[in-house]
C-alpha cells in the first residue's frame, strides 16, 4: 500500500483517529484536504496525485486503502480527519465548522 504513513494516529478506548497534515496555499486548502481524504480512505495501494472526481469517488469505495485496513485489524471505528494550514496560517472554514 503505498499511502500508509499517516503524521498522527491517535488510538482510543472505542475508536483510531487518524490525522494528516499539509501545509498549503489559501486557495488550495479544499483541494489538499480532498486528495490526502481520498489517499487515506479510498484508494492507497497507489500513488495517488491528482483529485479522484466526485462522481467517480463510487468505483473506489471498497478499494484497499489505510482506514479500511485499519478498521479490519483492529476492529474499531477508524476516523480520518485532515488538518489543512494555509501558509499563512489560515483554516478552511467549512472543515472546521463543527
Amino acid at each position: 500500500m503505498h499511502h500508509s504513513r499517516p503524521d498522527i494516529v491517535f488510538y482510543t478506548k472505542s475508536k483510531i483517529v487518524v490525522a494528516e497534515l499539509c501545509i498549503s496555499s489559501y486557495k488550495n486548502l479544499e483541494t489538499a484536504a480532498t486528495i490526502k481524504t481520498q489517499r487515506y480512505t479510498l484508494f492507497g495501494k497507489k500513488e495517488l496525485k491528482d483529485i479522484i472526481p466526485k462522481e467517480k469517488e463510487h468505483e473506489y469505495i471498497g478499494r484497499n486503502n489505510f482506514v479500511k485496513s485499519l478498521r479490519l485489524r483492529e476492529n474499531k471505528d477508524v476516523e480520518f480527519i485532515p488538518l489543512i494550514i494555509g501558509n499563512m496560517g489560515e483554516l478552511n472554514e467549512k472543515r472546521y465548522q463543527d
